[in-house]
């Protein structure tokens, strides 16, 4: 008799248990993987211009009244760099008063450009002035990445700027 009672109980309890057993779609969010939350950065070649900047040109040029801005080239960041070195006219061009250089980075051409040349020289005029002298190594990837077409961080080639106008003289109406 007391099963009778709360049969009624019994049956809605069954019910609501069955009506919970739905084919519920998929959430889509249950499949995405989060990871670790970092994200793994790969390290740039070093013979190109990122490789430059991130591991030399912001570390050891770019450093207060040196190369940070105030004079060129600029090695803030790699357009800087980029844009301030490549095909770009020297303002000084010898270190040893017996190699003169015309650009300061000329694209397959290191042994032609005045960076090359400030970063091996055996002079006190060496490059970076600021600390100690770049490693071989280091040296060798900068000269890989002229030697390669000075590629910027796009991986093209700066095409040589037109010759400048030369005035022959004078013309008076």
């Amino acid at each position: 008799k007391s099963f009778l009672k709360y049969s009624p109980l019994i049956v809605a309890f069954v019910m609501l248990i069955l009506s919970c057993e739905k084919d519920t779609p998929d959430n889509p969010y249950d499949k995405v993987d989060y990871g670790t939350g970092t994200t793994a950065v790969s390290e740039p070649d070093p013979n190109t211009i990122e490789g430059l900047q991130k591991n030399i040109f912001s570390t050891r040029c770019a450093k207060s009244g040196c190369h940070d801005g105030t004079f060129e080239p600029d090695y803030r960041t790699i357009e800087s760099s980029y844009a301030t070195m490549v095909f770009q006219p020297t303002i000084k061009n010898t270190v040893d008063l017996v190699h003169y250089f015309n650009l300061r980075v000329r694209p397959f051409y290191a042994d032609s450009s005045f960076l090359i040349e400030r970063l091996v020289t055996t002079t006190s005029d060496y490059m970076p002035s600021n600390g100690g002298r770049l490693s071989l190594s280091e040296i060798q990837h900068v000269k890989n990445w002229s030697n390669t077409g000075a590629r910027n961080q796009f991986g093209e080639i700066h095409v040589a700027p037109n010759i400048s106008p030369v005035i022959n003289g004078f013309l008076s109406a």
